[in-house]
């Protein structure tokens, strides 16, 4: 298409609560891509978990949270991207979008997007690659099965006169990736994943269409495939209503709504094995409403084993998963050892020194358990239940044992 190469190429992964976006993006940063791959990770919430997942393989990330990149931190966005076109960090661009974020304002960022700092235009320094959907292809027929008589059928509305939901949010989501994967086939029943294909051709015939399970797919596939074309959507009713849309911030336009709880810094402390146990049975937590819980556990009974909590969709598992090392404890560790191999000992000091700065600095860091903490982010709808003053209530029933 005749593109500058000296602009930043940039991928956009999108895809709802539980997608697997994160697992995908693990994925394709773990192999031999060639490239320097700065990753920039939103999260609607006020503690981004994803961002600490993907920092074990990336050591070049930006975290973008409490808001959505498509709304109330699109300036945000703009200027991350601006910065890492002129600082030559870095190659390529991958962005992880939060679950409830609409592409379509993201793509116009890069055509009519300028900081507000430097003045510096996106379009002249940075160009869309590709949009990317991640679908739960196991969960995907039950979003839309009340499609065809309106989102209403679904009880996902905001009124009676609002005609968004999660279908709608979808809809979005996929009519303009450029690839679309479909995710999670181990889960999926082979009925489930027709009906998904179906749906998705039919949203949006000229996407590539790839199938993973545990999002395991090439980095080929993701990375660097220049398949955005801005000509196909900038002459389009959708691109012109929603440059002339006054955007309402997802977490309304849906009523989706998130809930932080942690015990860090001076209030850390282990969770006794008893209580990891009960935190697993079914019943345990009031999971009404909820569509998304993830977050980090320590135990007594092992206390450098960082422990990964998930939930996913309205279901009543919790999944609970040993998980790496604490990583700011473990690299703390190695410093005192690196203190003796003169400049390599200081470099990995400076850069321990500076995340503890960073913990520190909103509450996560403790002399006597280091990065070790409880930190438990939860996203649903209040309107179906979800009670973020229940789920504490039982959360701190289960750490006071």
């Amino acid at each position: 298409m005749g593109d500058r190469p000296a602009r930043l190429a940039v991928g956009v992964l999108s895809g709802f609560l539980g997608a697997g976006k994160t697992t995908l993006l693990n994925h394709v940063l773990a192999q031999p891509h060639g490239r320097r791959v700065l990753v920039i990770v939103n999260d609607m919430s006020d503690i981004n978990i994803d961002e600490q997942q993907i920092a074990r393989h990336s050591e070049n990330t930006v975290e973008l949270h409490n808001g959505c990149i498509c709304c109330t931190l699109r300036a945000d966005l703009v200027k991350a991207l601006v910065a890492a076109a002129g600082d030559g960090r870095c190659d390529y661009v991958l962005v992880e979008s939060t679950g409830v974020g609409e592409p379509l304002p993201v793509a116009q960022a890069f055509e009519l997007g300028v900081c507000e700092e430097s003045g510096v235009k996106l379009k002249d320094v940075a160009r869309l690659d590709a949009m990317i959907t991640v679908v739960d292809t196991e969960a995907f027929p039950r979003y839309f099965s009340g499609a065809a008589g309106g989102v209403q059928d679904m009880d996902w509305g905001r009124t009676e006169s609002d005609t968004r939901g999660v279908a709608r949010l979808l809809s979005d989501q996929l009519s303009c990736a450029t690839s679309i994967v479909l995710n999670k086939l181990d889960l999926a029943t082979p009925e489930a994943v027709s009906a998904a294909e179906e749906v998705v051709r039919c949203l949006n015939p000229t996407a590539t269409v790839l199938h993973a399970r545990h999002g395991a797919v090439s980095s080929d596939a993701i990375i660097g495939t220049a398949q955005w074309d801005p000509s196909q959507y900038t002459d389009t009713d959708a691109w012109r209503a929603e440059q002339d849309r006054i955007h309402t911030p997802e977490t309304d336009a849906y009523g989706i709504s998130s809930f932080s709880w942690m015990r860090a810094g001076d209030q850390a402390r282990p969770l006794p094995a008893a209580s990891l146990a009960a935190l697993a049975r079914p019943g345990a937590l009031p999971l009404g409403g909820m569509l998304r819980a993830k977050g980090w556990l320590f135990i007594d009974s092992a206390m450098d084993q960082r422990i990964r909590l998930n939930v996913t969709g309205a279901c009543e598992k919790v999944d609970i998963v040993a998980d790496s090392r604490w990583r700011v404890t473990e690299r703390a560790e190695l410093v005192k050892l690196g203190r003796k191999l003169k400049s390599k000992g200081q470099k990995l000091l400076a850069s321990v020194e500076a995340e503890i700065a960073k913990l520190q600095a909103r509450g996560a860091w403790s002399e006597e358990y280091g990065d070790r903490r409880q930190e438990i982010v939860l996203i649903g709808r209040v309107e179906d239940g979800f009670d973020p003053a229940a789920i504490a209530q039982s959360l701190d029933a289960l750490f006071d044992q």
